[in-house]
């Protein structure tokens, strides 16, 4: 699981592994070459795929200080993490 901010730094195989990839606009059957380095991040929430665990706004308290607890989640499409 990861916060939104970290799933931002992974990179999403599900683009790279689709028909069409609409983050580059063409199609493979155009004579396109996928690019060798996996360069597309994952968009964390704004993905259709992207699943919260937990919901904004919890605090925990640790030794009498109150910390925030931050948002996380995962992609849908690989499975539980």
């Amino acid at each position: 699981m990861y916060t939104e901010a970290e799933a931002k730094t992974k990179w999403c195989p599900h683009a790279v592994a689709s028909h069409t990839d609409p983050r580059r606009g063409f199609r493979k059957e155009d004579g396109g070459e996928w690019p060798v380095e996996p360069n597309h991040p994952c968009i964390a929430s704004m993905c259709m795929a992207w699943r919260w665990v937990n919901k904004a706004g919890y605090t925990i308290n640790i030794d009498g200080v109150e910390q925030a607890i931050p948002q996380r989640g995962h992609c849908g499409l690989s499975g539980k993490p």
